[in-house]
């Protein structure tokens, strides 16, 4: 991905501000992929985090409040704001065995949806009527409505079943 692509995204963190680890240059660090490192300096990324002394790329320490925004930011956030790329997020992310899709990746998703016209939205949802739901889906729904629900929620929902059920009566009359 070019570096202007990355520009382009919504990069807001969610979870944040993150402060670094307090360190200085030659202090060591736990970092949660090397183990013990020692701090050789900072990254010039919008959020300054320590760097490792080791061969090989220059990404930041894996620790702190760097492994809570992993966990929690989108990855576009997280490559912006610690100055590395989608691929180094991913590829913590399956290190650190966190899901794909985080509270940032599916806020980022839901505002790129509100983002698509609404013919296309219709023209895709016209497409999958009629099809079974993938099995994750069907899983996710389910837990969802085993969830308690809320005395607005069920006013709501009574209000519009006694709806549905006045518009079938008139439908058989």
């Amino acid at each position: 991905m070019r570096k202007d692509d990355l520009q382009s995204k919504d990069h807001t963190l969610l979870f944040g501000p993150y402060e670094p680890p307090s360190c200085k240059v030659g202090d060591f660090l736990d970092d949660a992929y090397y183990g013990r490192v020692m701090v050789a300096g900072f990254t010039d990324a919008p959020i300054s985090w320590p760097r490792p002394r080791r061969k090989g790329p220059r990404a930041p320490v894996l620790a702190g409040q760097l492994l809570d925004a992993i966990r929690q930011e989108s990855a576009y956030a997280v490559a912006y704001w610690w100055g590395v790329s989608i691929t180094q997020v991913q590829n913590w992310r399956r290190w650190l065995d966190v899901e794909r899709c985080t509270p940032g990746t599916v806020r980022l998703l839901a505002n790129n949806a509100r983002a698509v016209p609404a013919d296309v939205r219709e023209a895709v949802a016209a497409r999958r009527r009629g099809q079974p739901q993938p099995e994750h889906v069907r899983a996710m729904l389910l837990e969802y409505a085993k969830q308690p629900k809320s005395s607005e929620w069920v006013s709501k929902a009574t209000q519009w079943l006694a709806r549905s059920r006045e518009l079938a009566i008139k439908k058989a009359v």
